[in-house]
């Protein structure tokens, strides 16, 4: 049996062993994707029906899409397809300029793209849709309308409309730092999403979800059931199923998927998700789309966390509330696209520093700083019982080193404590009874960073309820790229932030386990928006101190964590260059200035 016949076959035997976990209910959607016509003939996509068919129950009006590549299609395969069932056919057409399909490595031409169109457009099918992509390297409004204008005359009912990224450890990555291509900055970008919401609409196609366009009738039900948090059954390898309480993935190597299926050992990983993560996935999804999220599905506890948030958002037109439910505006759409850094001014400052193999371009006139400022003047924030910082003139007899006194000079004693006052970072010599000051901690400034935002989960003790970040929490939002340094932003992230007293006010905190396991990953400086890892009140274990520094199995000296930071709500997650800079305080804490800088293309 070759490889693919042993696919077929036990991806027929995953779906008969796991048919049960859809609870009896009726296929709304079925979905054939990732190459598979290339891959699979008309007779094994009918098998794998005919399975489906007899375990479950399948809706009478189902939606049964197969993906195509526009070479993969001709008049008799989608005669076929009909003859089996399907009922949706989803081409990869990406452009129709020659010169673009080459540069993007397609197998097909221009031409067979718009042979493809009009023949599925003419088989029969109950919808059909096309994908576009713009944002591309040298691509005009012009351009990008010539594409749409192309597409829409020939009447097709469903359109995707996508923004080509360029991810870090590619190709296009790759050629981008090199100079060899200029990508598209983020106004040119903007200018075609916005271009072509208006010119779709115009040719009758909704916009029900920030990509999508359909006439009504053939929005896609398959991809709509993932914006909406419906549980769906993913089967073969690579992929993903959702029970609404729990993700799985299948691991993507065949002969280790067919193995695992044919012996009964796992060959698939999952992460049972916390009520908080459940409710970031519906907003992070349900608010792609046209109906948007229903706040009563999210609960009353999140709506009073976050009422503040609502309430900004709503004010600054980002947000709009309607019929309970919350839905993102037009201003609010161009927010959630991908992150691009706009074009520079004459007068930028572009550093290129190389580290660990990858060159950052970053402007220098653009910092992004994250730290408080120490003011006597103001309430500032402050934690662990301390009063305001003092900024005292030096007395000598009568003479006081004021300029304002009528001193040459302003002379002051400084009275504060770097714990208590604004943003600090420390080193484990703040839990170890010899003297490890924070100051020699650094051998260099400039860290490559990731800055994530969480919910943290509410953890009902003894004393009330704890607002947690936890393991899960952190690793879901980490991705697969390590970070030398992990900032992390918490929500709500309101300006009171920035004079919050916190002492008394059981602040968020991290559980020992996601302190540990960021040790164990290689996470050296780790920042947060509030006073302390720890719980406020402990009883003086600092159990997520001693796991982030391994003490006192060990005395890690390089690794510092800085507090009460504040990142504005404006910077997007991602990936950063840090600089921290600490002076050179003999003390386990001193006052510092971390500073980001976004990555240019």
């Amino acid at each position: 049996m070759g490889t693919k016949e042993r696919v077929l076959a036990t991806m027929r035997a995953e779906l008969r062993s796991r048919i049960a976990e859809l609870n009896g209910a009726a296929l709304r959607s079925i979905y054939f994707g990732g190459g598979t016509p290339s891959l699979l003939s008309v007779q094994e996509l009918g098998t794998l029906l005919n399975d489906a068919r007899s375990l479950a129950t399948i809706e009478a009006d189902a939606e049964i899409t197969i993906e195509a590549n526009p070479d993969d299609i001709s008049e008799a395969v989608l005669a076929a397809w009909l003859d089996i069932g399907i009922t949706r056919v989803s081409l990869g057409v990406q452009s129709f300029r020659e010169e673009r399909l080459q540069w993007m490595g397609r197998a097909h031409n221009a031409e067979q793209s718009l042979r493809a169109i009009e023949l599925v457009a003419n088989a029969g099918f109950a919808s059909w849709t096309i994908d576009l992509i713009y944002g591309l390297p040298g691509m005009s409004l012009p351009e990008w309308d010539e594409q749409l204008t192309i597409a829409l005359d020939h009447g097709m009912p469903h359109l995707s409309a996508y923004c080509l990224t360029v991810e870090t450890r590619t190709a296009l990555h790759k050629q981008v730092q090199t100079g060899r291509i200029k990508p598209a900055n983020d106004e040119e970008q903007a200018a075609q999403f916005e271009h072509g919401i208006a010119r779709v609409a115009k040719a009758g196609l909704i916009q029900y979800e920030i990509s999508n366009f359909g006439k009504e009738g053939h929005f896609a039900k398959h991809n709509t059931s993932y914006w909406q948090g419906v549980p769906y059954l993913g089967i073969g390898p690579s992929a993903h199923s959702f029970d609404g309480a729990k993700r799985r993935w299948n691991t993507a190597n065949n002969v280790r998927y067919s193995m695992g299926v044919e012996s009964g050992e796992r060959f698939w990983e999952e992460e049972t998700l916390t009520p908080v993560q459940r409710i970031n996935e519906r907003l992070l999804t349900g608010l792609r789309t046209m109906w948007g999220v229903e706040l009563s599905a999210l609960g009353e506890a999140f709506h009073k966390a976050n009422a503040k948030a609502i309430e900004r958002y709503l004010a600054l037109d980002e947000l709009l509330e309607r019929d309970g439910r919350l839905i993102l505006t037009q201003k609010g759409q161009k927010l959630r696209r991908p992150h691009c850094v706009g074009p520079l001014s004459p007068r930028a400052m572009i550093a290129e520093i190389t580290h660990q193999g990858r060159t950052w371009r970053i402007a220098l006139n653009k910092p992004i700083d994250l730290s408080l400022p120490l003011d006597a003047n103001s309430a500032g924030p402050r934690a662990w019982h301390v009063g305001p910082p003092t900024f005292t003139p030096v007395q000598d007899g009568d003479k006081t080193y004021a300029v304002a006194a009528g001193a040459p000079v302003n002379f002051r004693d400084v009275a504060f404590n770097p714990h208590g006052h604004g943003t600090h970072t420390e080193s484990v010599g703040h839990i170890t009874p010899e003297v490890q000051p924070v100051g020699p901690v650094f051998p260099r400034y400039w860290f490559a960073a990731r800055l994530i935002s969480v919910l943290p989960a509410e953890r009902r003790t003894t004393d009330g309820v704890d607002k947690v970040i936890t393991l899960g929490l952190i690793r879901g939002a980490i991705g697969d790229r390590i970070p030398e340094a992990l900032v992390i932003r918490t929500w709500p992230n309101d300006g009171d932030k920035r004079i919050r007293q916190w002492t008394g006010t059981n602040p968020p905190y991290i559980e020992k386990e996601a302190c540990a396991w960021l040790r164990s990953i290689g996470v050296l400086h780790l920042l947060l928006d509030v006073p302390s890892v720890d719980r406020e009140e402990d009883k003086g274990e600092l159990a997520a101190h001693h796991a982030f520094w391994d003490y006192p199995n060990t005395v890690d000296l390089r690794r510092t964590i800085t507090e009460m930071i504040h990142v504005p709500y404006e910077v997007r997650d991602g990936e950063y260059l840090l600089e921290l800079q600490v002076p050179n305080f003999i003390n386990d804490a001193a006052p510092s200035r971390p500073v980001l800088y976004a990555p240019l293309p």
